[in-house]
């Protein structure tokens, strides 16, 4: 003869649903992680063009303040060989501190 069931039933089920959510848990755990690891390479590549832009804007005046150089002395070259200019008359930026202008004739 089969005794009778005593005690809890579903034991089985509560192992399972147990199990399942540690599964469940770990697998957020991981998936946070991954976002984490992700977020830092993100950041490390802002950092580093952010750092490539400092570097650039440090040195862009120095660039600006040659190519105008650069351009002051093409103007004053084509002034001296088109208008009969004296280089040594002309502003900063090529142009002509006197009202004197002459084409050349």
């Amino acid at each position: 003869m089969i005794p009778k069931r005593t005690g809890p039933r579903r034991s089985r089920h509560l192992k399972r649903e147990f199990l399942r959510m540690e599964a469940k848990r770990q697998y957020a755990a991981k998936k946070k992680t991954e976002r984490i690891a992700t977020h830092h390479r993100r950041m490390a590549g802002r950092s580093r063009i952010a750092r490539e832009v400092r570097d650039v804007r440090d040195v862009s005046e120095a660039v600006r303040n040659q190519d105008a150089q650069y351009q002051t002395i093409v103007l004053r070259r084509w002034a001296a060989m088109h208008l009969d200019l004296d280089v040594a008359k002309l502003g900063p930026k090529g142009h002509s501190n006197t009202l004197g202008l002459t084409a050349r004739t």
